[in-house]
């Protein structure tokens, strides 16, 4: 038992109480600390040790506030929660310039306890990143995790560390390029009208690299969440890859579809009709980034509902673009827009740690790939910190 299984905000003390309670030991996945590191070289180390050896290897959480003999937790001591918040800066701090590359997603929560302490949890993900080193120029190492706790990795292990990364990209990138030529054979899920599409690939890497099946149970007995990802509801019915929400038909054909994949992946397939003005083809600009902040947003409900954590890739598509031009909208001139040019744009993925937050800054970095390739520094319906204007 961890506490893996249970979103981080929703921990409290009873959880932490189970783990004394049920003799949970240190493994592979949790390790105990009595009190929050010193300022000391030697315990700054063996933080970062302990921080990159759970992200090097599954992923797991450092609890600080719990004694432990022979592994096992004996007492919840807590910490001190007068100054937890710079305790917090002051670790954050730590693991940003004391790991290579930087360890993302990390999360952390301060778990109340009845004695007015703080039990302190840091959750790790597992890094698509790794391996990560720390150290000080010139002695730099390596750790990951076993039943027994963190070990050094070594010329073997890291070999086999650095190339699980590229192992993972080439198979996402044929993931990708095999369900493009389906959608754009009309061999996928259904037929779709017109040439012009938006695709939207949503890849866990965590279930995508281990090809785990996730139970799609909660899709089955709530159905229309699937749909949220669509722009006009529609039907869901289960399929041999899982599960397809399909929009309202239109001569003969759907305008969209939402496929969840039995491993927890997501395509979002959507026509965007043609867009006239003085006789030139526009894609929307205003509307195409609301169509991908939709997907993100019905995404994170979608996740949250099969319990699929993040880092999520995020791949988008625009198929049938040649004669378009990014329309920005009526203010900057639609005779300043800029043509695509290309009949398919596959857009460099973007990883993002978890969907935490608002869909519409989620989106940002995702919306600014299609601006970019046709001509612009990002979209004109975002400010340059990434928040949504609209028009």
């Amino acid at each position: 038992m961890s506490l893996l299984a249970k979103k981080i905000e929703e921990i409290d003390e009873s959880d932490i109480d189970s783990l004394v309670a049920l003799q949970i030991p240190e493994s592979i996945v949790i390790d105990y600390k009595r009190e929050l590191i010193s300022g000391s070289d030697k315990d700054r180390y063996e933080f970062l040790a302990d921080i990159s050896s759970f992200a090097n290897t599954n992923g797991g959480e450092l609890i600080f506030g719990i004694s432990e003999s022979n592994g096992k937790p004996t007492e919840i001591g807590g910490i001190d929660a007068e100054n937890i918040d710079q305790d917090i800066l002051r670790l954050e701090q730590i693991i940003r310039t004391g790991s290579r590359p930087t360890i993302n997603g990390i999360q952390l929560r301060p778990v109340p306890l009845k004695s007015g302490k703080v039990a302190l949890l840091k959750r790790v993900p597992k890094s698509w990143a790794a391996p990560h080193q720390i150290g000080q120029q010139g002695s730099f190492r390596f750790f990951a995790r076993g039943s027994n706790g963190k070990y050094q990795l070594y010329v073997d292990a890291l070999r086999s560390a650095f190339g699980r990364g590229p192992e993972l990209a080439e198979r996402i990138k044929l993931f990708r390029a095999d369900r493009l030529a389906k959608i754009i054979s009309n061999g996928g899920p259904t037929k779709l009208a017109g040439d012009s599409k938006i695709v939207v690939h949503l890849v866990p890497l965590d279930t995508f690299a281990t090809r785990a099946s996730v139970n799609l149970n909660a899709i089955s007995q709530d159905r229309s969440i699937l749909s949220s990802l669509l722009q006009t509801g529609g039907n869901i019915r289960v399929n041999l890859d899982g599960y397809v929400a399909l929009s309202y038909k239109s001569d003969a054909a759907d305008r969209a579809y939402a496929q969840l994949f039995r491993d927890g992946t997501l395509e979002i397939a959507e026509c965007v009709e043609s867009w006239h003005v003085n006789g030139r083809n526009f894609l929307p600009g205003q509307h195409f980034d609301e169509i991908v902040q939709k997907i993100i947003h019905g995404a994170k409900a979608v996740f949250s509902k099969i319990n699929v954590q993040g880092p999520i890739a995020v791949m988008l598509t625009l198929l049938g673009m040649e004669d378009r031009l990014m329309g920005s909208g009526k203010q900057y001139g639609y005779e300043h827009d800029r043509q695509f040019g290309q009949r398919e744009i596959q857009c460099p993925e973007v990883i993002l740690d978890s969907l935490d937050g608002d869909a519409a800054a989620l989106a940002f970095a995702v919306v600014n790939l299609a601006w970019n390739a046709a001509g612009y520094e990002q979209s004109v319906f975002y400010d340059k910190k990434g928040k949504w204007i609209g028009k």
